[in-house]
């Protein structure tokens, strides 16, 4: 069965609204409708994002102003920032303990570069007016900038270890940003052990703590395992759309997209207004067949039943 020939569902369902990004593969993760990945550990706790909105708030006007050519003012945004990130750390002092505030941590880091980096871009434009051949001058006047923060309150605990040349800024910020994803992932990781312990403590047999360990057993590359545990489940209830959506992950991941097709249109038939599968079909007919007709057509459908704008999908049809 050809994924383009499947049967477009797209023009039987009406409405508006929006999407998030699927994909499938060893690097990827597709979206299965069964809560938020079995997050409910923060009891009532506010997320992280909402207590970063502030320092989110200044890093983004910082990043306007810097695009401006506004030096001095973004890095007046950038120090709100920092101060923001120390309060969110300050006030949440159990927390700030678990492996979800690296997140805070590394924004600061990056923040601090971000600073740095906009010193010695000053610094450079400064220089320009200095006929040299080599960066003397350069370093000289950056040097005098990097001596002036230091003299600044809580200076040494934010120019600690901070690169001194744009070589090495740049390996310095690629490496955070790999050191950051690497912190979040284990982070994700840690919430979805203890969720999952919890879920088998409480209901072993449930089917959200069966659907979770097939999520692990996927994530670690189990798929043959995962498959078995879905069909136990679809086996009790064939139109279970989250064991359906999980189930052609599976199949795409092990490189079997006309199996993960069929999958996904049995999902759509159980449940024609629940947008995951339109979402994971649009990924699949695009990896499959690049038809971007097609997969724009299942993207549509799904924002139209109600799934969130999905930037990341969008990009595939530009």
């Amino acid at each position: 069965m050809n994924v383009e020939n499947m049967p477009n569902i797209a023009i039987k369902v009406l409405a508006a609204a929006v999407a998030v990004a699927l994909g499938f593969g060893a690097q990827a993760s597709w979206y299965w409708p069964f809560g938020s990945d079995g997050d409910d550990s923060s009891r009532g706790q506010p997320r992280l994002s909402e207590l970063m909105e502030a320092a989110s708030e200044a890093i983004d006007n910082a990043s306007d102003l810097a695009s401006d050519g506004k030096i001095e003012e973004a890095v007046a945004e950038y120090k709100r920032a920092l101060v923001e990130l120390d309060k969110v750390e300050r006030e949440n002092p159990e927390r700030a303990a678990t492996p979800e505030f690296a997140t805070v941590r590394n924004k600061r880091a990056i923040v601090n570069a971000s600073i740095d980096s906009l010193y010695l871009s000053q610094a450079r434009d400064n220089a320009k007016a200095v006929a040299v051949t080599d960066t003397t001058e350069l370093e000289k006047r950056y040097a005098e900038m990097m001596a002036s923060r230091a003299a600044q309150p809580g200076a040494e605990k934010q120019t600690s270890g901070m690169p001194k040349t744009e070589n090495q800024l740049d390996s310095y910020m690629k490496e955070e940003r790999k050191h950051a994803k690497a912190v979040a992932a284990e982070a994700a990781r840690v919430k979805r052990e203890k969720v999952l312990g919890e879920l088998v403590e409480k209901d072993p047999n449930g089917r959200k703590t069966r659907l979770m360990q097939a999520g692990e057993l996927l994530r670690a590359g189990e798929t043959a395992k995962a498959i078995a545990k879905l069909d136990s489940l679809l086996a009790e209830d064939s139109d279970d759309v989250a064991a359906l959506n999980m189930k052609a992950v599976c199949e795409a991941s092990s490189g079997d997209a006309k199996a993960a097709a069929v999958t996904l249109n049995r999902a759509i038939s159980a449940n024609p207004r629940d947008y995951h599968a339109y979402y994971n079909m649009t990924r699949l007919v695009m990896q499959t067949s690049g038809k971007k007709g097609a997969a724009k057509r299942y993207y549509d459908t799904g924002r139209a039943v109600g799934g969130p704008e999905d930037k990341e999908l969008e990009k595939l049809f530009e």
